[in-house]
């Protein structure tokens, strides 16, 4: 069986994301593994910008960088094998 090298962990930015995080990590520690984190953001479909313009005050840009903002928040709070 192959060792594995790298564990791709997505998070959702609530608890349940933190739940997977925690599995990851001891795989990773596990497999002697490093993590990368991710966060999918979706943008809005054109019909829902035209239909609700004023639901997202913030633009699709914002959003990726709140989102990067909070995982880089995650990882700095516990030593993590994060791989770059």
């Amino acid at each position: 069986m192959r060792q594995l090298k790298r564990i791709v962990v997505g998070h959702d930015l609530k608890t349940g994301g933190e739940t997977a995080l925690k599995s990851a990590v001891v795989l990773a520690e596990r497999c002697d593994a490093s993590l990368r984190l991710v966060h999918v953001v979706e943008p809005h479909h054109l019909y829902q910008m035209i239909s609700h313009p004023m639901a997202s005050k913030n633009n699709l840009e914002e959003i990726v960088q709140q989102a990067g903002s909070k995982l880089q928040e995650i990882v700095a709070s516990r030593e993590l094998p994060i791989s770059e």
